[in-house]
């Protein structure tokens, strides 16, 4: 390590500690100096992004010359900041070492960039004004003299100096690649290619180097649009679009290209839009993405590649964003934004197997350049996993799960087949009501975008998260969810990067659809002022958090925190145009606030932020007054007193629905406590609000008065579901089946899982459950119990034990749903069905696991063995080569509580021995196999010291911001 890079860790790591404010959704400062910023920068950035990964250094640039007034804001046309720091570091000072050459002007100093990318983790950019030369900053953020090394008059493929150089990105330490417009034509056109450009060995120039094979020429490797000798043509010769990505894959050691093609119009005339290209010295060799065969003649069949299936016009094939998702399961995906043939090519995410031979051992040291490692795997091809000795005699350790076998004739995954769209179709398809996707990233299990705005959806970060079957294969995705909700709803974000190491979002706004001078980075705490739910700009105290903490700023602080979002059940809320609502609530000791998070205006999305105390509404009495709420301006209800006083602390909540149709349907808000349990209902017709479903400002919920009214005879409630005909109520005894219909007046409560009937002792407790169509499962202290094979939840169910390989029986704490909708009921019944991630927790051992579950759609099936799966995941073969199935990860803690989305894992530990409860996140590294390290877990300060214990975190699914809860209050993440 260098002497600067060792002085520039010692300071990034001291502006971490000194300069983190846990205050959240934070505008980063650059060259701008005034007391009270509203903007980042004086001059518009780039619409891109540079990140360093590996330290976390989000990187901008100017879009244009910056106005050279004095050095403060020339030296800022690139700069960087750290995910822990509140203040850009200027990354082009005037003088700079420049090819070998030390105190040179600095050719970037002042100057607008055309495009920023990265190479070993600092920036690689293409100049305004210099379209044929690539500049490649090679010092640290911070270093006290700049290194840049100067590539002068890129050559295409001919070779003649390319009109335009038109993206770079790294490989390796010493190496970046360029993609080439031709001399005097576009991209796309005869000689495009991908150039190589070469650190020289006395490290003091970049210099393009002959990449060809077998060819001494120095130019660029020919997008080649050929049968004869190219990648992309089937059959006939192709033609190629001007736009190009590219990625390095450094797990696999592959370069991919994304592209727009359009093959022939003859019949078995086709494209493919991937090239997959790796290095035999420097030399850069491109393969197939698949066989010819593989590709299925019909358009719109295969995502990166078709063919003709008659004559007629020439099969397109678009991709405009091409990374690889790395899953904890161990094999690997191409992520590809766009498909082939039809619409919706700039809004589609779509996801195919890889080949991966770099854990094979009989590939040990050829897997670099062989030619199928790294194309598209063939969907019939089942994983394998890999074990490597460590000690004679002793079991060997899991080193891997890769696909091995490549796509050939008729294997690829196709898209007009039910099963092979769910796993392809990240977010299960076209986003919804959203403009072309801008960005792709990937982390872990998940996919994150950047989608434009629309006529009916505000632009944003959007999610989806991989769901595996029981062999650890991706078996469908999750809807897309939101992320981040910029706060200028109407211009949305520029560029945006994840951060994992606490995840964080970094992303590039402006005030106008043209001002790109905005930078913010998410983080935790209280978000005061931040106009989302933060407050307003002048009032932190109107926000959501703020709000919720003062109502519960006694008595245990909040016991529970629900999203409700639109299309909660089947007709809670109304999901007409100009009506769309959705709902938080939070409960605590003897009260009870909803607050609404979102309303439409028109035909748009918009969520509530800033104010949410306006026309506020208090009841002590229980019981809502009518009339009072005018469907104007109210937000947020706390009710207490009446009813609720009786249920103590209240821990859970629920909205039910019944609709059958009768003249009586309608919507039931239910809580529960310690002490019972409680409905909210109106006096006559006794629903809460009708069956045309709750709207904006409550305006719907007090046609009479709705007060809340005790059920039956429950103690220790621990948790409600519904599941839009039935309300499940479990309590560390039983779990019953209250049919919503019953609601209204009398309840009849059916036992449906007892003690007994589990077999368990009156000593002993439920702890969690979850349920779905059929499907049932329940945690108790003496482990996991779901509904048996041919039986039925909503009849007369039986129960089955579940036993955990190598573990003995030990307390279920958390059953954590996910779904492939928002909604975590239809986990067993939608599309390829969810995940059930199982927290096993041992407070004497000190020991907790995670498993996961595969749960199978029954909603047309009978439940049997496939219904309800363990993920395998192997840590260890013993001596006979046996795999011996374990947890997902281990940790030497005691849990109460596991949270994730795919990328970003927190657990949570109550207070002991004196020491305040921890929020924590996992290891970066766990994957499925892996041994957990301690050492990689990262604490999370989100604003308080002293917390007792962190009941649970949860998504704002209006603003998409993570929220965490305990005797603390509340604390965000926006």
């Amino acid at each position: 390590m260098t002497t600067q890079r060792i002085t520039f860790t010692i300071l990034l790591l001291w502006s971490i500690t000194q300069s983190f404010d846990v205050h959240a959704a934070k505008l980063l400062g650059g060259d701008v100096t005034t007391a009270n910023p509203t903007t980042s920068f004086s001059f518009d950035l780039l619409a891109q992004k540079g990140f360093d990964s590996v330290s976390e250094i989000f990187y901008v640039a100017a879009a244009a010359d910056t106005p050279g007034a004095d050095d403060n804001v020339d030296k800022f046309s690139i700069a960087g900041v750290p995910s822990g720091g509140t203040a850009f570091t200027a990354a082009a000072p005037a003088t700079a070492t420049v090819n070998g050459v030390a105190g040179a002007a600095n050719p970037l100093y002042g100057q607008g960039i055309s495009f920023l990318g990265m190479a070993n983790n600092t920036p690689a950019v293409v100049k305004l004004g210099e379209p044929t030369n690539v500049y490649w900053i090679t010092s640290a953020l911070g270093a006290s003299t700049q290194t840049i090394l100067k590539t002068t008059d890129v050559k295409d493929a001919t070779p003649n100096t390319t009109a335009q150089v038109e993206h770079v990105t790294g490989v390796g330490n010493n190496t970046v690649v360029a993609a080439v417009s031709p001399n005097g034509g576009a991209f796309g056109a005869t000689s495009s290619g991908i150039a190589v450009l070469l650190k020289n060995a006395a490290g003091t120039a970049l210099e393009q180097v002959a990449a060809v094979n077998e060819n001494d020429t120095v130019k660029a490797v020919p997008i080649d649009l050929t049968t004869a000798t190219g990648v992309l043509a089937i059959a006939n010769d192709v033609v190629v679009g001007p736009t190009v990505d590219m990625y390095w894959d450094v797990p696999l050691q592959r370069l991919y290209v994304a592209l727009q093609v359009t093959g022939a119009g003859a019949d078995g005339d086709g494209a493919r839009s991937i090239m997959v290209g790796h290095f035999e010295a420097n030399k850069l060799i491109f393969n197939k993405i698949a066989a010819d065969a593989a590709f299925e003649a019909g358009l719109g069949t295969q995502v990166v590649g078709a063919k003709r299936n008659g004559p007629g016009d020439g099969v397109d094939v678009q991709a405009h964003k091409v990374r690889v998702l790395h899953s904890s399961q161990g094999p690997s995906y191409l992520i590809v934004l766009g498909h082939a043939g039809g619409e919706n090519q700039q809004t589609t995410v779509n996801c195919l197997a890889l080949v991966d031979k770099s854990k094979d051992p009989d590939f040990a040291t050829t897997w670099r350049t062989d030619t199928t490692h790294g194309t598209l795997a063939s969907k019939i091809d089942e994983t394998t996993s890999y074990f490597v000795n460590t000690i004679m005699g002793k079991p060997k350790v899991f080193s891997g799960k890769t696909f091995t076998t490549a796509a050939t004739e008729g294997t690829l995954l196709n898209t007009a087949v039910a099963a092979d769209a769910l796993r392809v179709n990240v977010g299960g398809g076209l986003i919804p009501n959203l403009g072309n996707i801008q960005d792709v990233q990937v982390y872990k299990d998940t996919v994150f975008v950047h989608a434009a705005k629309d006529a009916t959806e505000e632009a944003g970060i959007f999610y989806s998260q991989a769901l595996f079957d029981q062999s650890g294969v991706i078996k469908g995705w999750t809807a897309w969810q939101r992320v981040i909700h910029p706060k200028n709803g109407d211009v949305g974000l520029h560029a945006f990067a994840y951060a994992p190491i606490l995840g964080n979002f970094f992303t590039i706004g402006g005030v106008t659809a043209t001002d790109y001078d905005i930078v913010n980075l998410t983080q935790w705490g209280s978000s005061d002022n931040d106009d989302l739910l933060g407050g307003t700009a002048a009032d932190a105290s109107v926000g959501l958090i703020s709000q919720l903490n003062s109502e519960f700023s006694d008595n245990g602080g909040i016991f529970g925190l629900f999203d409700f979002p639109n299309g909660t059940a089947t007709s809670a809320f109304v999901t007409t145009d100009g009506s769309k609502t959705a709902m938080m609530v939070a409960t605590g000791y003897k009260k009870v606030v909803m607050a609404l998070t979102m309303s439409n205006t028109g035909a748009t999305y918009v969520p509530f932020t800033g104010d949410f105390s306006n026309d506020k509404k208090t009841y002590t009495g229980g019981s809502i007054t009518a009339g009072e709420l005018d469907g104007t301006d109210t937000v947020m209800i706390s009710l207490s007193g009446g009813s609720l006083d009786a249920l103590e602390a209240i821990t859970c909540a629920e909205i039910v629905v019944e609709n059958d149709g009768g003249d009586d349907d309608g919507t039931y808000f239910v809580v529960g406590g310690t002490k019972g349990l409680a409905v909210l209902r109106q006096a006559t017709n006794f629903y809460s609000w009708p069956d045309t479903g709750l709207t904006s400002f409550f305006q719907n919920i007090d046609g009479e008065l709705n007060t809340f009214v005790e059920l039956g005879n429950y103690t220790n409630v621990r948790k409600l579901w519904g599941d839009g005909a039935n309300l499940y109520v479990m309590t560390d005894k039983q779990l019953d089946r209250i049919p919503v219909n019953t609601l209204d007046e009398t309840i009849t409560a059916t036992p449906i899982a007892t003690l007994a009937t589990l077999g368990l002792s009156d000593d002993d407790s439920f702890s969690d459950c979850a349920i779905s169509g059929k499907c049932g499962v329940i945690g108790t202290n003496k482990g996991l119990f779901r509904v048996a094979n041919g039986s039925d939840i909503t009849g007369t169910p039986t129960w089955t034990k579940f036993n955990f390989p190598g573990t003995d029986d030990r307390t279920i704490k958390q059953i954590y749903v996910i779904s492939p909708t928002a909604l975590k009921e239809a986990f067993a019944t939608t599309g390829s069905g969810g995940q059930l991630y199982v927290l096993e927790s041992s407070l004497g051992l000190e020991q907790s696991h995670i498993h996961i579950f595969d749960v199978a759609n029954v909603a047309a099936g009978n439940i049997d063995n496939a219904t309800f799966e363990l993920v395998s995941n192997v840590f260890v073969q013993d001596i006979s080569d046996t795999s011996v199935t374990s947890p997902y990860f281990s940790a030497g803690y005691s849990w109460n509580h596991f949270t994730t989305d795919g990328a970003f894992l927190t657990s949570a530990e109550p207070a002991k021995n004196g020491v305040a409860a921890k929020f924590t996140r996992v290891p970066l590294l766990v994957q499925g196999g892996s041994i957990f390290n301690k050492s990689g877990e990262k604490p999370i300060d989100f604003g308080v010291s002293n917390a007792g214990i962190i009941r649970g975190m949860i998504r704002n699914s209006s603003l998409g911001s993570w929220m965490v809860y305990g005797d603390f209050g509340v604390r965000v993440h926006e």
